[in-house]
């Protein structure tokens, strides 16, 4: 038994410490689209499109969705998408024939944790968090004809809480542990000889 303890004292720490990550689908997030500096927002609760004529100042919120784009803005000159997933951020930018213009997004959600960059093409997009709220700012290109993305990681794994499989694995590696403590230390029965 004693050259077991160290291995299940080993797994019990990784499984210990395996995040748990946060899924996003269900949560709220409110989305914003600033272009060139200026007040309004372009993003509309109607599945997150807006034609170019129309500005909402206010900021919307929808629900994360697993097969939805959550934010766009579409018109002849532009067309920018946020979506959600599980565990990321996609953001594409389709540069037309007149380039692109610079833009804020921010996105706020109390189910934000952190954020961390996946990959990226976009030259000088820049991304912050702070007080549940993912930042991106993007300086935009004279650049036409290509689809600039950016992938995010949305979250950090909370190390604090394990999730069910690493539990039950954990359970199971104790039971076995206990089983064979047992069976090692159970008495011997002890040798009668019996002399003529």
């Amino acid at each position: 038994m004693k050259t077991l303890r160290p291995l299940f004292t080993a797994a019990a720490m990784v499984l210990l410490s395996t995040p748990a990550w946060a899924v996003l689908v269900g949560s709220s997030v409110t989305g914003t689209l600033q272009f060139g500096g200026s007040g309004p927002n372009y993003f509309d609760p109607a599945n997150g499109f807006v034609p170019g004529t129309t500005l909402n100042t206010s900021g919307i919120t929808v629900t994360i969705s697993a097969s939805a784009t959550e934010f766009g803005y579409l018109d002849s000159a532009n067309n920018d998408l946020a979506n959600f997933t599980a565990t990321q951020l996609i953001v594409t930018d389709a540069v037309g024939a007149s380039g692109a213009s610079s833009w804020k997004m921010t996105f706020t959600s109390t189910a934000f944790t952190g954020i961390s960059l996946v990959s990226s093409n976009f030259s000088g997009l820049t991304a912050s968090f702070a007080n549940n709220v993912i930042t991106l700012v993007w300086g935009g290109t004279s650049t036409t004809g290509i689809t600039y993305t950016a992938i995010y990681n949305v979250n950090t794994p909370d190390a604090a809480v394990p999730d069910g499989g690493s539990t039950a694995l954990l359970l199971g590696l104790v039971l076995v542990a206990v089983a064979l403590a047992t069976r090692r230390f159970q008495p011997k029965p002890a040798r009668v000889s019996v002399r003529c």
